[in-house]
């Protein structure tokens, strides 16, 4: 049997495509780990998620993290990657599952930090009832489609509210906003991603002696907030400066400002463990 992949004619069972639940289906899960300095930054965290979300969807997540690391660094040496990104991709094949590994270059210049995200409402909504924006998976279609179509007329990402018209995140990041000097960030429940960074955020503004609230946020209450930044593994912490029409101030004197420095110097530790 013999399939057509970019016009190229190959058998179905070729090493170059294996038509799995995975590739068919999505069926699988992504981890986007930040490589600063030629080195792996939050890599058990993040394989304690891909770990859990295997469990999730029924599939094994017996992960040998030591070999999958050190894969992970020859591969890093081997592509000369300073600073960027190391993918992991688990699917489905069978009974069984594929592990692929891959880098690529993924920089944010300083210039974007001072300018700060633009985003544009979409007019999806996560669902909170289902399980999929709670993972990583690899069915990212609705993702890349509002966000493409949120920068094809200026913006840098696409604003998710969930289906009970709450705050849920960006396609690619977690949200949070400042109000009175305490933080404010959706829940879990509002049907999204939980990201390492956020974590990681959340963690740092306590250690601060700032109120930390979880919850249910309409969009007005960002809009009228003081500040408001996102968190992903390759950005760190961004500012945002506009929602659609309305402009936000980027305050590096205030509390972003200070988180943003407790974060490096979590990025600097974990670099020297």
């Amino acid at each position: 049997m013999y399939i057509y992949v970019n016009e190229e004619l190959m058998p179905s069972n070729s090493r170059a495509l294996k038509l799995t639940d995975g590739y068919s289906f999505g069926y699988g899960l992504f981890e986007t780990v930040k490589v600063l300095d030629g080195e792996l930054v939050f890599w058990q965290e993040h394989m304690e998620r891909l770990a859990r979300g295997l469990s999730k969807i029924g599939m094994a997540s017996d992960l040998d993290r030591d070999d999958m690391e050190k894969s992970a660094k020859h591969l890093i040496s081997l592509n000369k990657l300073e600073e960027g990104a190391l993918k992991v991709i688990v699917s489905k094949s069978g009974d069984s599952r594929d592990t692929v590994l891959s880098t690529r270059v993924a920089e944010y210049p300083a210039a974007l930090y001072e300018r700060g995200f633009k985003l544009k409402l979409s007019g999806s909504r996560r669902n909170t009832h289902s399980l999929m924006p709670r993972l990583k998976s690899l069915n990212y279609m609705e993702n890349m489609l509002e966000r493409n179509m949120a920068l094809k007329v200026g913006f840098d990402d696409c604003l998710f509210l969930n289906t009970e018209g709450y705050l849920a995140e960006t396609s690619i990041s977690n949200l949070f906003y400042v109000k009175d000097g305490s933080l404010y960030t959706p829940s879990l429940e509002s049907g999204i991603l939980d990201g390492i960074v956020r974590g990681k955020v959340i963690s740092a503004a306590i250690s601060l002696g700032l109120e930390v609230f979880e919850g249910e946020y309409s969009l007005e209450e960002l809009l009228s907030s003081e500040e408001a930044f996102l968190t992903n593994s390759l950005m760190g912490l961004m500012p945002v400066s506009e929602i659609e029409d309305v402009k936000k101030d980027i305050k590096f004197d205030g509390v972003l400002g200070k988180l943003q420095r407790l974060y490096g110097d979590m990025l600097n530790a974990e670099r020297y463990i």
